[in-house]
Order: structure tokens, then C-alpha cells, then sequence
């Protein structure tokens, strides 16, 4: 059985160093490697979930973190946020993993906001990709003046 869910995503919110939502530090070809961490929210919580999340940024940029991540809201289908970081490769992922574990005070923040997401959220999943430039078409987006994403996924049972 194959599942097809298309997804179609507006652009919710940058995070940069520096906290500025521009194109500073945006990829300009394609990241190697993107982490994707879905939240599926519960119906009716968007806005305290939303003030929740503009808490992540700003302990980042406390800590002086180079890291940042695109959030994407759906537009169609169960209210789900998607969180995008791009890396150049596994190893810069890695490095982008301790930083919380070499500054105790992002740590504690980070934690604090983690456990207020709980009750916004009916679940949460996560995934890896890598890119392909050989599979991809065209020449790279400038991602800055994206306003909307389409997604689509296939779900394949083992074996068919």
C-alpha cells in the first residue's frame, strides 16, 4: 500500500544569528543534509504554541549560536509545524548537537521550552534527508524569497 500526502507549507518564521529574519546565513546551494522535526499541534493552540516557540530563537541567540532553521506551518491537512536546519553534512550536524551540552544555561532554556510544548502538541516525529543534487532539477531556490513550500511524502510497506 502506498500513502501519497501532499503538503503545501508557508514560510512561518526564520531564525538566524543575530535573531534577524533575513537571508543572512541562508544556503545558497543545497544543504547536504536536512534535519526535519514535525509537531503535530492539538486544534485550537496555535497561538500559545506559537509564543512558546518564539522562546527557541532567543535562547539561540543568547547562546551566540550560528545555527538556524526555517519553521513552516501547514496550510492544508492536520495543524502541524515543520522545523527545517540545514547542514553541509552529517559531521556539521554533529557539531551543531553540542552546543547545548558545552553551555549549561542553553541547555536549561532549552529544556524549559521543551517541556512547555508538551501540551500544544498531540505528537512529534522527526526525520533525516539528504541531498541529491544528481536527482534534483533546476538550479537552487533562493530560499530568502520563498513564501510557500509544497511537500509531498510516499509511504512504502517493506517489500512492496
Amino acid at each position: 500500500m502506498r500513502i501519497i500526502t501532499r503538503v503545501t507549507l508557508p514560510l512561518l518564521l526564520l531564525a538566524v544569528p543575530g535573531g534577524a529574519a533575513n537571508s543572512q546565513g541562508m544556503p545558497t546551494s543545497q544543504p547536504g543534509v536536512l534535519s526535519v522535526i514535525i509537531e503535530e499541534l492539538k486544534p485550537g493552540v496555535g497561538a500559545d504554541h506559537e509564543a512558546n516557540e518564539s522562546g527557541w530563537p532567543v535562547a539561540f541567540e543568547k547562546a551566540k549560536s550560528p545555527y538556524y532553521y526555517l519553521a513552516l506551518e501547514t496550510l492544508t491537512g492536520p495543524p502541524e509545524i515543520w522545523f527545517v536546519a540545514p547542514y553541509q553534512s552529517w559531521a556539521a550536524e554533529g557539531e551543531s548537537m553540542k552546543l547545548p551540552e558545552s553551555n549549561p544555561a542553553l541547555a536549561a532554556d532549552l529544556a524549559r521550552l521543551a517541556r512547555a510544548d508538551g501540551p500544544f502538541l498531540n505528537g512529534y516525529r522527526s526525520m533525516q534527508a539528504i541531498g541529491r543534487p544528481d536527482l534534483s532539477y533546476g538550479t537552487y531556490p533562493d530560499i530568502a524569497m520563498a513564501r510557500f513550500f509544497e511537500v509531498t511524502t510516499f509511504r512504502v510497506r517493506p517489500g512492496h
